[in-house]
């Protein structure tokens, strides 16, 4: 849910001396699909917490969905057994979207959205059945945004129960591939086009058009808006968030020497997650404005294990969706993050 503009402006100019201290953090690990050998990737979370992503297993990509109460277990798929896929993002009413296939080379993935009373419903696509797709976010209505194949290239795609799947990309440009990445519950939709080979961020706002962030000589992708219109992605080759005033913070690097970084998800507040490079390889962070980028792995309590590569998705109550290397079993594992006070 998005906070006033107001809210977010007064964090960024917090002066120093009334910053609280470094935040901190106790993870919990989300457990495996089929056995051990499983490497478990998180990829959203929604407002209480509940966890999506999806598990390399030894049948495949295996989309998931974990909370406190129930663990982590398989989306069941329509037919018999589970289908090969991917969770990419949850709303509040535990809706889910993402992508499933055959596991056959060459198949087309398809766009769905599942909930516990529906199950899993197939998207559909942009070229008469003959296309792919991919949900990438749904908002608190049940609307999906993603990307779908159409006519050889790539094409942004809103979808709704009412309405079905429709080509927006073409509210962005008439020719070139764009792609959705996701969208806030005002139907403010985020995502990047494909200019002279290069990647330019975008929003597109009902009834008010398309809005292409960054310098026409740079790249850039739009991964994240909030409720407040706050965009976060990365340009050219740092992260940044946008305010709805249209303020640009640029918001740096864990290592200067590797000076890359992207955000994945920003809150109602501000907050905003991703990964930087570092020399050590890519690492989870954390970006305030009281204290900037952190690691995000250092501020976990008590913390001699896990190494976490990206954080994906942050919600309002600060909880965090991340994966990393768990030493203790040697394999890449979901997290969720959970705020001390």
């Amino acid at each position: 849910m998005g906070r006033p503009v107001l809210a977010i402006s007064l964090l960024l100019t917090l002066p120093a001396a009334l910053a609280a201290e470094l935040p901190r953090y106790q993870a919990t690990t989300l457990g495996t699909v089929v056995d051990v050998a499983d490497s478990v990737f998180a990829s959203g979370i929604d407002t209480n917490g509940t966890v999506v992503g999806h598990a390399d297993t030894r049948f495949g990509e295996r989309a998931f969905i974990w909370s406190p109460t129930d663990g982590l277990h398989e989306l069941p798929g329509p037919g018999n057994g589970p289908p090969r896929g991917r969770a990419h993002a949850i709303n509040e009413h535990s809706q889910v979207t993402g992508s499933i296939g055959t596991g056959i080379p060459g198949a087309p993935e398809r766009a769905f959205i599942w909930d516990a009373e529906q199950g899993l419903r197939e998207l559909g696509d942009l070229e008469a059945g003959e296309g792919s797709a991919r949900g990438e976010d749904v908002n608190d209505r049940g609307t999906v945004v993603g990307t779908a194949s159409w006519q050889g290239g790539k094409r942004a795609f809103l979808w709704n129960d009412r309405d079905g799947m429709r080509d927006i990309g073409r509210e962005v440009t008439e020719d070139g591939d764009t792609q959705a990445l996701a969208i806030n519950n005002r139907d403010h939709v985020a995502g990047y086009q494909i200019v002279d080979g290069r990647r330019r961020a975008f929003v597109l706002a009902p009834g008010r058009g398309v809005d292409r962030i960054g310098d026409r000589t740079g790249t850039g992708v739009a991964r994240a808006v909030n409720d407040a219109g706050a965009v976060a992605g990365r340009l050219d080759d740092q992260a940044f968030m946008r305010l709805p005033i249209g303020d640009m913070r640029l918001l740096g690097y864990l290592d200067r020497t590797r000076p890359y970084s992207d955000a994945h998800g920003v809150n109602a507040s501000g907050v905003v997650v991703g990964r930087s490079d570092t020399e050590d390889g890519m690492r989870a962070f954390v970006w305030t404005a009281e204290h900037g980028m952190l690691r995000l792995d250092s501020l976990i309590a008590d913390n001699d294990s896990l190494t976490l590569y990206a954080a994906t998705a942050i919600n309002d109550a600060g909880q965090i969706a991340a994966y990393g290397m768990d030493g203790d079993s040697g394999r890449s594992r979901a997290v969720r993050l959970d705020p001390l006070d």
